[in-house]
């Protein structure tokens, strides 16, 4: 199980660093800087959101199989650091658009999503052989 926690975990980066990328050579290049750095910061907090629940489930797999239960997966850690980016676009409107700095923190579930539901297809794909 870890394998595939693994595997899904190193998708998911190469994904949201590919997405980092696009943000930051878009904010540089294109006339949208406002809009794409809006995109980015909520993306950042997304991405660490994401980072921070890989760390948290690997643990939380490893204390149950040694222990037999589990910890918290941080939720109120994740919850907060929205929270934060979310106040920071209010008090700058001028500076950050905060329709897309949520757009942004969507951004990292959604590939966490689409690459979960990807993985859980090639496997029974994988299996039906």
């Amino acid at each position: 199980m870890m394998d595939e926690h693994e595997r899904l975990a190193i998708s998911q980066r190469k994904w949201m660093l590919f997405f980092l990328v696009f943000f930051l050579i878009g904010a540089s290049v294109t006339p949208y800087q406002r809009i794409l750095l809006s995109f980015l910061l909520g993306y950042v907090v997304g991405y660490y959101g994401l980072r921070f629940l890989q760390s948290r489930v690997k643990a939380f797999g490893e204390a149950v199989v040694e222990k037999g239960t589990g910890t918290n997966l941080g939720t109120f850690i994740r919850f907060s650091g929205i929270a934060v980016v979310i106040v920071i676009s209010l008090q700058f409107p001028e500076d950050i658009h905060v329709i897309y700095v949520v757009l942004g923190l969507a951004i990292a579930y959604l590939v966490f999503m689409i690459n979960f539901t990807r993985q859980m297809f090639m496997d029974t794909l994988d299996s039906k052989k």
